[in-house]
Parts: structure tokens; sequence; C-alpha cells
């Protein structure tokens, strides 16, 4: 729940408290005698005033508690990450993430059926590192970014990508990031004129090991979104240098150019000399 949201309760709060005042008050002058005659006077007003007091403080409790139950909406090329878990911001330097394996979909529409074709994602190990290094200077804080790049004219079954695209984060913390939107429709827009396209959608976790990598639902369901739009897959990081690639529709594999880098299975590397 955002900061907006909880002052909104207990501005309700608050306005309710009012509003009792108010509606006590003008019952009791309306049944008092002649001894309040000043008063009743006063007390239509008091009554009138509660019942709009009450008014608002169901709007605002409806304000603060409508999105709770609500799917969350993603325009695409906007990525927002939530971890499954929130833990206090003080314990972050100290999360480790122990999975063994990766956490079970619930929502099985989450994965369609994958094509085909095998694409090749062709990585240089420079832009790899490149990418760790960025998503880690946030510090604690989540952070995100894209590559775009080119892809074959055939059949779209090689996909290089060739530079990072650093977008303004809209908002930041140990768990939770999203780009600002202008800023992804900014580069998103100038890719279109250059005739480049997204090619990898990054982000970095707070866990350690190749445990941490895995992807969540609310993951995975961005990373369809985005998919159908553009031939982007996913990248996972960890603090120690794992990353995952990943994808929703596409079948793929991903082979790395350069040194630096070993491969951990299939799709999962080690990032070396941290």
């Amino acid at each position: 729940m955002r900061g907006i949201e909880k002052a909104s309760i207990v501005l309700s709060w608050g306005l309710q408290l009012f509003a009792g005042i108010f509606l006590f008050y003008g019952l009791v002058y309306l049944g008092s005698g002649p001894s309040y005659q000043g008063k009743q006077l006063l007390a239509p007003f008091f009554v009138v005033l509660g019942l709009l007091l009450v008014v608002a403080s169901v709007g605002m409790l409806w304000f603060a508690l409508r999105d709770v139950h609500r799917p969350e909406v993603r325009v695409p090329g906007v990525y927002v990450i939530h971890r499954t878990v929130e833990e206090p911001r003080q314990e972050v330097p100290r999360v480790r993430r122990t999975m063994t394996e990766p956490p079970r979909i619930v929502d099985e529409e989450l994965v369609a059926p994958p094509r085909e074709d095998v694409s090749l994602y062709r990585v240089n190990t420079r832009l790899l590192r490149e990418i760790f290094d960025y998503l880690r200077s946030f510090g604690t804080d989540e952070s995100l970014c894209y590559t775009y790049g080119t892809i074959s004219e055939d059949n779209g079954s090689l996909v290089i990508p060739t530079s990072i695209i650093k977008i303004e984060m809209d908002s930041q913390s140990p768990g939770f990031v999203s780009g600002s939107p202008m800023s992804v429709v900014e580069e998103f827009s100038l890719l279109q004129d250059y005739g480049s396209t997204i090619t990898l959608l990054c982000h970095i976790h707070p866990g350690r090991g190749v445990g941490s990598t895995h992807p969540s639902n609310i993951d995975l369901r961005h990373h369809q979104g985005m998919e159908r739009f553009y031939p982007a897959i996913g990248a996972i990081f960890s603090r120690d240098g794992y990353v995952r690639f990943f994808s929703c529709i596409r079948r793929f594999r991903v082979q790395l150019d350069g040194k630096g880098v070993t491969q951990v299975e299939p799709n999962v590397f080690r990032i070396r000399k941290i």
C-alpha cells in the first residue's frame, strides 16, 4: 500500500471522528428543552455537517482501498517489479535467497506455448558486465534497464543486443522498481526512428546465488506483455554476478561472445571478477 493510500485511511478516520462529534451535539440540541433554544438553531447545521463528513470519510476510504484486489494493468514497455515477500528495509543487506528450484507458477496462462523456431541471442560479455555494473550502482534498491539491438531479416532467428538503454526511475526501493513512463516512451520512440528494437529487459534481485535469479509470477506476467510487442527476453541478475535469461513465449538459447563469464547451466551464467 502506497503512502498516499495510508494517508487517506488516516484522514478518513479523522473525518469519521469529527462527523460523530457534530452528529452527537446536533441530535442533543434537537432534543433539548427551551433552555437550549439558541443552540437548537445550530442543531440542523451540526447534523448536516456531520453527514457531509461521513460521506467524505467514506469517499477517502474508497480511494485508499479501491486497488487492493484489482489486478495490475501495465502498459507495454513500462516495467514494474515487485518482490514476492516484503522484508524490512534495514535487513536487506543480510538477505540471502537460498531457493534451489524455481517458484511454482500458479497461473499457467503466464507461460504461452513456445514458438517452434529457436532464436539465438548473441550477447557480448562486455555488454553483460556493463549492464550488471549499472544495475548494482543503485545500492540496495532494485533497478532495471533495457538493451536494443538488431535481428536477422529472414525469420528473426538471430538477435544481437548491442547497447544498454538507461531510463529514468520513477520509484525505487529494495523490493520495488518502476521506470518513468515518459522516459520509456521517449527512448522507445527513438528506437523506432532508427530501425532498432528492444532485445533484453534486465533487472536485479536483492539476493545472492543462482537461486535468486528465478523469475517470479509477476516477472513472468510483465515479460509476457513485453514479448507481445518486442523480440525481447528477460535477464535477472543476482548481487553476486549470476544472470538468468528467460522467456514466456520464445524458444531461445544464449551465446556469449568474449571472456570473463562462465556458463552454470542452460541460459544461466556467472560474471567473474566482481
